[in-house]
């Protein structure tokens, strides 16, 4: 079978969140953001010392500040979305799925989740681990109320927005593993990124969750081409109000404890061959080396999801703990929205803080925004 290239897949992309037909003759118009470019919302979540969600907050409660100038807020809201289990009456929530959304995707009661699965970067060992990882969030993390969809990066099809567990369960069959070359498949991933979350900002009053699994760091961001894709998928995301987890469906790989108990750095060749000098030292830091080659403060990955103002949940096998989070996180916080008084299209990053007049209070956001380019 032909590999589609690059626009096909940004295509398809969109397809499957607005549920449009690949063949469509005309593409979808990208989705405005409360048709001003230099309108900014940020979700933030207020937390006490137990780590506890603050309730009851009002917007005079809350002050802005946008590269150490302070903004005007000019909307606000508090959303704190009930957990609906599944099997409940969900109101507004049909059982099956959206068909045919073109424009404006819809509304939902819940909370909303996009998985993008890169599968260009998983064998089929992988793929098998990540089914049973994304099912196992549909079965214990996604409420009745909630709306999800799934995007593949590479070959398959995924599934458009819907409240029906079974129509995401059989995406999640079809999803196998897409090995792509190298040269293409890092483009390939940050274009359906920022097509995804472009298609996502057209759901308004909502936080949306793009959840990235994948087996790869996707690049390094040392390397500028790396940085210039990501920085646009990073872009779209903030314009959208989308925040990106990135997972690593493989937990902590097992090659990297293998490297630790076999590949000690104090190893050489010598005159009777290869000796292994024994060092537990050694072989932790061989460990630790391993852990920062793969998702350490370069990983394209990690980027994504820090900058975003979401999280990562990488180099671990506490992934459940992860999904328990993200369901926090998008079920209580509030929405605060100002015109930044910043209206130069330079691309350029623009650092956000937000306070609040009380103590005793954690304050969580988005640390900033890359601006709109000329």
């Amino acid at each position: 079978m032909a590999r589609h290239g690059t626009r096909q897949v940004a295509i398809a992309a969109i397809a499957i969140i607005g549920g449009v037909g690949i063949g469509a003759q005309n593409p979808q118009p990208a989705p405005t953001f409360r048709s001003e470019i230099d309108y900014v919302q940020i979700p933030v979540r207020v937390l006490d010392a137990r780590g506890e969600f603050v309730r009851g907050l009002t917007q005079s409660d809350f002050q802005i500040f946008e590269d150490g100038q302070r903004q005007t807020i000019t909307a606000f809201s508090a959303v704190d979305i009930p957990f609906v289990r599944q099997g409940a009456a969900a109101s507004g929530a049909p059982p099956s799925a959206i068909e045919g959304l073109t424009d404006e995707p819809p509304q939902a009661e819940g909370r909303v989740y996009v998985f993008v699965l890169d599968n260009q970067a998983m064998d089929a060992a992988i793929a098998l681990r990540v089914r049973h990882l994304v099912r196992r969030f549909m079965r214990d993390r996604l409420a009745a109320n909630d709306l999800a969809a799934i995007v593949v990066t590479g070959e398959g099809r995924g599934q458009p927005f819907t409240y029906d567990r079974g129509l995401l369960d059989a995406a999640l069959e079809r999803l196998n593993g897409d090995a792509q070359p190298p040269d293409q498949r890092i483009h390939r991933t940050a274009t359906v990124i920022a097509d995804t979350a472009q298609r996502m900002g057209a759901m308004k009053g909502r936080r949306k969750a793009l959840v990235l699994v994948t087996a790869s760091q996707i690049c390094s961001i040392e390397i500028s081409e790396c940085r210039e894709s990501l920085n646009h998928a990073l872009r779209l995301s903030g314009q959208s109000d989308v925040s990106i987890y990135a997972i690593d469906g493989r937990g902590l790989p097992a090659y990297e404890s293998t490297r630790a108990e076999h590949a000690n750095p104090n190893s050489m060749y010598g005159i009777d061959g290869y000796m292994e000098r024994s060092s537990g030292a050694a072989a932790r830091r061989a460990f630790e080396e391993g852990r920062r080659e793969f998702h350490g403060a370069s990983s394209g990955a990690r980027y994504l999801a820090e900058a975003s103002g979401g999280f990562a949940v990488v180099n671990t096998n506490s992934i459940d703990e992860g999904f328990a989070r993200l369901v926090r996180e998008s079920s209580s916080y509030y929405l605060l929205g100002y015109n930044s008084t910043n209206t130069t299209a330079n691309g350029k990053l623009r650092v956000n803080r937000v306070t609040i007049s009380r103590s005793g209070v954690r304050v969580v956001h988005r640390s900033g925004y890359l601006a709109p380019t000329p």
